[in-house]
């Protein structure tokens, strides 16, 4: 870790030099940093946290003090409090290195299970091979030290929710079917390395998701997806290889299941600016079978997909651009044709800001243009109506985090989404409100 702690005093002082044009009116915040700085490097850390906490009480905020408080907070054994420091960098593009020092957190504490789920997502994610380095170290430490400090490879997640769904059926507000709902909700995730080492070793994960409406059981949603997937250093970037299959139900019908081959290449440091960005492609694709009942969603896809997450004046942002081509069988009856077969172009932009050490604020916006293969052909009061289907979804939400413990989060989401086609039966607009408790283990 002092190797760390070195690059890091450097990175600071760098950082503490190149705000302080853009931070003039707030030279004693600046003050303060520095002087904590120079008592850092002296080995008098509990004055360097004294003097971290004024910069951090006069208004700075940056990755160089949340860390260098975390690591100040480290050597004088105040662990609860370098945890929350720590976490201050997990959604930005310092996160690896904050899941390193988090799981040096965990050991410290006699975590052992969090320690390893820490450095098992630094060697499965990060682009840093330095860090990968370290933390296969440090995997290799716990496995050595025997069932007491190493069970087996694996990771979970935990989302249990409760919300309301003012449009369930998304159809138009003034159609006789326009209800809303509350519902349950959980999610659940879980992924182990499988034997034949780290580096070259395959992974299996698993996801369960279900959503229960009080009222309104014919909306109720159920979805399992499994996937293998093997990922190796490729340049300066990682590579990744991934089949999945998966399988969702509506109102206990089987409604799809799903054979998907996803490719996938993600590279660090991409700059932009003066920010560091972390970026990634994927290509997949996949065969899909409809259930009894809904054939018509049976057919092909195809999609390709970019990824940017950076930090920008305190934010955490992260954007995607999603491409989407269908080759599903449509629908046809006696008189009416409608096609299930959109093209699909996404754009998401995502921001979080840390309001506290343990309160966090997010927002998103989507924008997603779906133009049909085909044109519908429909019956209506004023005759028959042949048109091509396009769709222009906007999409905001607000979220707020509070981290609870090192394991749980408090969670909730308002979500707003209205949709205008050039078809009016698919118009609608609907709002989604959620609280709940997510955990990671």
């Amino acid at each position: 870790m002092s190797v760390l702690f070195r690059v890091w005093v450097v990175l600071a002082w760098v950082q503490w030099l190149l705000a302080a044009p853009a931070m003039a009116g707030d030279l004693t915040a600046q003050a303060y940093f520095g002087r904590g700085i120079e008592a850092f490097n002296a080995g008098h850390f509990q004055d360097a946290v004294k003097e971290f906490e004024a910069a951090q009480s006069q208004g700075l905020a940056s990755d160089a003090l949340w860390y260098n408080l975390g690591v100040a907070y480290y050597r004088q054994g105040q662990l609860r409090q370098a945890e929350l420091a720590f976490s201050r960098l997990l959604r930005g593009a310092n996160r690896d290195l904050a899941r390193y020092n988090l799981g040096l957190v965990a050991l410290k504490a006699r975590q052992m299970d969090m320690a390893q789920a820490n450095f098992l997502y630094v060697y499965n994610h990060s682009d840093a091979i330095k860090l990968r380095t370290l933390a296969s170290r440090q995997l290799d430490r716990l496995k050595a030290s025997g069932p007491s400090g190493f069970s087996t490879i694996w990771s979970a997640s935990l989302d249990l929710n409760a919300g309301y769904d003012s449009n369930l059926s998304r159809v138009a507000n003034s159609e006789p079917s326009f209800e809303g709902a509350s519902f349950l909700e959980s999610l659940a995730t879980g992924a182990a390395q499988l034997e034949g080492g780290r580096r070259n070793g395959l992974r299996v994960d698993a996801l369960l998701y279900s959503r229960q409406y009080r009222s309104s059981g014919g909306y109720d949603t159920d979805y399992v997806a499994m996937g293998l997937s093997r990922s190796l250093v490729l340049g300066q970037g990682l590579a990744k290889a991934r089949v999945s299959a998966s399988q969702s139900w509506l109102a206990s019908d089987a409604l799809t299941r799903e054979f998907a081959l996803t490719a996938s290449y993600r590279l660090g440091g991409c700059a932009i600016g003066s920010s560091s960005v972390t970026c990634e492609a994927s290509l997949s694709s996949a065969r899909v079978e409809g259930g009894r009942g809904f054939e018509e969603y049976g057919g092909q896809r195809f999609g390709a997909t970019f990824e940017l997450d950076s930090d920008w004046q305190g934010w955490q942002l992260g954007s995607r651009y999603r491409y989407d081509f269908n080759r599903r069988h449509d629908l046809r009856t006696p008189t009416e044709f409608y096609s299930e077969s959109p093209v699909h172009h996404e754009l998401v932009v995502t921001g979080w800001h840390s309001l506290t050490r343990a309160l966090n604020f997010g927002a998103r916006i989507e924008y997603l243009f779906s133009r049909y293969r085909k044109k519908h052909r429909l019956i209506t009061q004023t005759g028959p109506l042949v048109e091509r289907r396009v769709d222009h979804r906007r999409q905001g939400a607000v979220m707020l985090e509070y981290r609870l413990t090192s394991r749980w989060t408090a969670t909730g989401e308002w979500d707003a989404q209205y949709n205008q086609s050039s078809l009016s039966r698919y118009d609608y607009s609907g709002q989604v409100v959620t609280v709940g408790i997510s955990g990671q283990f």
